[in-house]
């Protein structure tokens, strides 16, 4: 029912032929969906950062250009990972925009694992609708009162060394 029979007398399966055929088309289709797929995002941007005790975050900053001047909604994406010393990844998340600037924070208690280095990627499908990216650490500042000089200050000179200045200097011109 499905054989022929070539020049040379041999039988032929028609339906092993397409079989073949579909395999060999399927393994194509495959190849190229792989291909495309790994090529479908480039790495814009790639630092590493140390956490410590004194850090207060962790940022990526991406600043997306103008998807598209007659469609204001179309926006792009880029994705952003956080990977740790051993290069596990511990945050995969995607950012979306249009003419603006997407700033991203982690907590490095409750969003990392803590203290350590930390490389952070940013990669889109197309680098063009990407203008700028920033990646850092937001320190902690220390509280505290107006400074060993007491009080307000001006200038960061406190106002008793001000008075006391302005003392000597009014007995030194003072004449008797």
């Amino acid at each position: 029912m499905f054989s022929d029979t070539n020049t040379d007398g041999i039988a032929e399966n028609s339906m092993v032929k397409y079989v073949v055929g579909a395999s060999v088309l399927a393994i194509i289709l495959a190849a190229v969906l792989a291909t495309s797929g790994a090529a479908a995002s480039t790495e814009i941007a790639n630092k590493t950062v140390t956490v410590d005790n004194d850090t207060q975050s962790v940022y990526a900053d991406v600043t997306f250009a103008t998807i598209n001047e007659s469609d204001m909604n179309e926006t792009a994406d880029a994705t952003l990972e956080v990977m740790n010393e051993n290069g596990t990844v511990v945050v995969n998340q995607t950012v979306s925009g249009t003419n603006e600037t997407v700033a991203t924070t982690w907590d490095p208690d409750n969003d990392l694992e803590g203290t350590g280095d930390y490389t952070i990627a940013i990669s889109t499908a197309n680098e063009s609708n990407v203008e700028s990216t920033e990646i850092g650490v937001v320190q902690k500042v220390a509280a505290g009162g107006g400074g060993g000089l007491g009080g307000t200050t001006i200038a960061g000179v406190g106002l008793p060394v001000i008075a006391l200045v302005l003392a000597v200097g009014w007995f030194v011109t003072k004449e008797d």
